[in-house]
């Protein structure tokens, strides 16, 4: 039985599904879910009924998840079932002493491996904004039309109808005036 997974929804699943394939598993379930998820639905719908023999094959060990200790204790649990756990791409077999140390390194470095990316993900987007780039999503008025919605309020127009008229809630009104008053 074969097992893939990606984190995110547009990530593509079909080079694990070919390498699979080529291992002649009979089936093969995707599951689309962060490695650090400890809730995996369909990986333990997957591994629930398989007994001795058996063995479960995935593309990379990594795929099985990124957290060292949920990945020893899967391989535990399916090894004192008499159960496998093969990589297609790494060399390696749970069937062996050799093979469940391997395994155990393997899941040392996707450990890593996600602490890495997240170190690099956050180092990018600190750079990103050190940069000028902006995140989240567009504001709805530009500088201008929400300094002269401000001039509005401070004139003493209602709040509410200033907001109502420039298209925006009265709490995003508040704020930006707030801001405005603290950096004068």
């Amino acid at each position: 039985m074969g097992y893939c997974r990606v984190s995110r929804d547009k990530q593509n699943l079909a080079s694990q599904v070919e390498a699979l394939k080529r291992m002649r598993c009979d089936r093969i379930v995707q599951e689309k879910i962060s490695g650090k998820s400890e809730d995996r639905a369909v990986l333990e719908k997957l591994v629930a009924p398989m007994r001795k023999g058996d063995t479960l094959v995935v593309w990379r060990i990594d795929r099985l998840g990124r957290s060292f200790f949920p990945l020893v204790e899967l391989e535990d649990r399916l090894h004192r079932r008499g159960v496998n756990i093969t990589s297609a791409t790494e060399g390696v077999d749970t069937a062996t002493r050799p093979g469940r140390v391997a395994f155990w390194f393997l899941a040392i470095f996707a450990d890593m491996e996600h602490d890495g990316i997240i170190t690099r993900t956050i180092a990018g987007l600190a750079n990103a904004k050190a940069s000028g780039k902006r995140f989240g999503r567009k504001p709805k008025l530009s500088a201008s039309r929400m300094r002269k919605a401000i001039t509005e309020v401070d004139r003493g127009d209602p709040i509410a109808d200033v907001a109502a008229r420039f298209g925006i809630c009265k709490a995003t009104l508040y704020r930006h005036r707030n801001r405005s008053t603290r950096s004068s």
